[in-house]
């Protein structure tokens, strides 16, 4: 039986977005980059007032507990709206500017508490939760950006495990595909080794996939060509049963691509 997006409660989204974040390298990565540039540049005075391996310490330990906090309660809001019909990327705006409240207040106290800092002294507690504002919602904007316009992935059929596609799934799952089921703002990616709900639109992952063998074979459907055992005709309906056995509708308007794939 496959999960469906309305069942899951926005909390339960948000827990699996945020495992997504922490178990991708690239994110680590480029976590670490701009960890490196903040303290480079120093800003809010830290390049004055810290020696370089107390400014790395403090924006590491700023970063951390703001970034997973703030990127949390902003997905949570977003998916909590999108839900209610507020446009995509309307939603990912205000999470990102209530984001900032609590992130300003984390980041406050953390000065305080820490790093014995009084930055009551330089700016006002609202005045720093407007900066603290501003930024989460550049971050939640960017986001947005990334998830809309990622780049189409080239790659060859033999070496599907190069994809971005793949880097979105627990490592358990594997790469062997089966199918992927649109559910609302969400796919069900079906390996061999279970399935996994994921934030993506079914056309951002047929690019990521590049020429991995599969084909579309419905609006809501797309199918890895190695999984396919037989297709199923009765009564004007075609299907495709799975090497799990499980069936995929084909729709009248896909049944080209069966035609295309040499799939009779």
């Amino acid at each position: 039986m496959h999960e469906k997006f309305a069942t899951d409660p926005p909390l339960q989204v948000t827990l699996r977005e945020l495992h997504n974040y922490a178990s991708n390298w690239r994110f680590w990565i480029g976590f670490g980059a701009v960890i490196i540039l903040i303290t480079a540049i120093g800003p809010f005075g830290t390049n004055t007032s810290m020696d370089v391996p107390t400014r790395l310490v403090y924006w590491l330990v700023i970063c951390l507990a703001t970034f997973f906090i703030g990127a949390g309660i902003s997905i949570l809001i977003g998916i909590s709206l999108i839900d209610r019909g507020i446009p995509r990327w309307l939603s990912w705006v205000i999470g990102g500017l209530i984001a900032g409240i609590p992130t300003g207040g984390i980041a406050w106290l953390i000065n305080i508490a820490l790093f014995n800092l009084n930055i009551a002294e330089e700016y006002t507690f609202m005045q720093f939760l407007s900066y603290t504002a501003i930024i989460s919602l550049t971050v939640a904007v960017l986001i947005f950006l990334i998830f809309s316009n990622r780049e189409t992935t080239t790659q060859s059929i033999n070496e599907p495990d190069h994809s971005n596609f793949f880097d979105r799934l627990p490592l358990h799952l594997g790469k062997n595909l089966l199918s992927l089921e649109a559910q609302d703002h969400y796919l069900n990616v079906k390996t061999t080794k279970g399935s996994q709900l994921i934030l993506l639109r079914m056309g951002d992952a047929q690019k990521e996939l590049g020429n991995f063998p599969g084909l579309r074979v419905h609006r809501s459907w797309w199918v890895a060509k190695g999984a396919i055992e037989k297709v199923s005709r009765s009564g004007g309906r075609t299907d495709l049963v799975l090497n799990d056995k499980s069936i995929v509708p084909v729709s009248r308007s896909y049944l080209k691509n069966l035609k295309e794939a040499g799939i009779k």
